[in-house]
Order: C-alpha cells, then structure tokens, then sequence
C-alpha cells in the first residue's frame, strides 16, 4: 500500500502527485496533516521506505507508472510489443 503525506490545506505538488495516484488506479492513501504537524510534506510512503523529494517522487511515480503498464499488459488477452526487446506475443 502507498501513503500520500500531504498537507490538509491545497498544495499544486500534492494535488499533482494525488492525481498521478488515482490515474494509474493504484491502491494507495492519503493522510492529511494540519500546518502544524511538524512534517515534512508531501512525501510517499511504501512500506517502511519514504519517498522525499520532488525529483524522488517524480522518479518513483514514473517507475510505477512503466510496472503497471508492464504488468497490464501481461495480463490482458490482447497481442503487445513488449517494449524492452520488442518482440511480438
């Protein structure tokens, strides 16, 4: 399971990455944290690792991004180029 920390009030990088989340329809929640929280947001959290950092986040969202696409391809009925070799089901 993924954990979005992020402030309770808008914020345009958490917003981003909220979406990002409910987009790729992975399983994933979002804890909303007062101004005064003394945390550090937003960040991800998978398991024990926390994932800090815009250029962190980005980087964790787009490798997610391509295993999902990865695995739904798989598993579909349908005929796909794999895109690592190239080579046709």
């Amino acid at each position: 399971m993924i954990f979005l920390h992020r402030p309770e009030q808008d914020h345009k990088f958490a917003d981003h990455i909220e979406e990002r989340l409910v987009e790729m329809v992975v399983a994933h929640q979002v804890r909303r944290y007062s101004d005064g929280s003394g945390e550090n947001l937003p960040y991800l959290q998978e398991n024990e690792t926390k994932i800090t950092g815009e250029n962190q986040i980005n980087q964790f969202l787009k490798e997610l991004e391509q295993e999902l696409r990865e695995q739904r391809m798989v598993t579909s009925d349908s005929c796909y180029i794999d895109p690592r070799t190239g080579e046709i089901c």
